[in-house]
């Protein structure tokens, strides 16, 4: 499973059809234990997960998905590092949520919130495997481009990532694969992040 793995979770293709397979719960608005409840707000966070909180904090309000495993851990200057972790731990399974925290063992902070689960949406509706068009359409300032080399995103080579929001402070990254439908090529979201303008774009790891 893995990173970026929600669309082909949520969404089948069939003669070139995409259906959307919802579960009743998440139509309904009801309670999901794969994901937290909320909206994802650009530049902050989905809910009471926001960028700036705690490692600790931010496990608390994970907990509902599962137990989190460590995904990376990066050595910083100063005695700090940056540490990813997935949740859940699980690798046999989806992981909806990825944080990046980074800090001295004892006071990291949430540096990154990396979204994988359709099952939360933005203000505008902007959710996993939602087409190109509708994300342009929902933020017209959205900036999209080629995903860079050496990245390798999908069968046509290159994905999109499309920030939202200065580069320079909190911003929001859409990412995109191209996929075969209709006869024609159509991009879609993948992954959501929120970050700190520090962290890289990465399509596997933002160390």
């Amino acid at each position: 499973m893995g990173r970026g793995s929600a669309f082909a979770r949520c969404c089948v293709v069939v003669g070139g059809v995409v259906a959307a397979s919802v579960g009743a719960q998440a139509s309904s608005g009801g309670a999901d234990d794969t994901a937290i409840p909320g909206r994802i707000i650009p530049g902050i966070g989905v809910d009471h997960l926001h960028l700036g909180m705690t490692e600790g904090a931010a496990k608390r309000v994970l907990r509902r998905v599962g137990a989190p495993g460590v995904a990376r851990r990066v050595p910083r200057d100063g005695g700090q590092e940056y540490v990813e972790l997935r949740f859940p731990r699980d690798i046999t399974k989806d992981d909806p949520y990825v944080i990046g925290t980074q800090g001295t063992r004892s006071s990291r902070v949430v540096v990154l919130i990396s979204v994988n689960t359709w099952l939360n949406k933005t203000p505008k509706g902007i959710r996993i495997g939602d087409r190109l068009r509708k994300l342009v359409r929902a933020y017209p300032g959205v900036n999209c481009r080629p995903t860079p080399a050496p990245h390798q995103t999908d069968e046509f080579g290159t994905g999109l990532f499309c920030t939202l929001g200065d580069r320079s402070k909190r911003n929001t990254v859409f990412l995109l694969k191209w996929y075969w439908e209709h006869g024609g090529k159509i991009a879609r979201v993948t992954r959501i992040d929120i970050r700190e303008p520090f962290v890289k774009l990465d399509v596997e790891s933002h160390a």
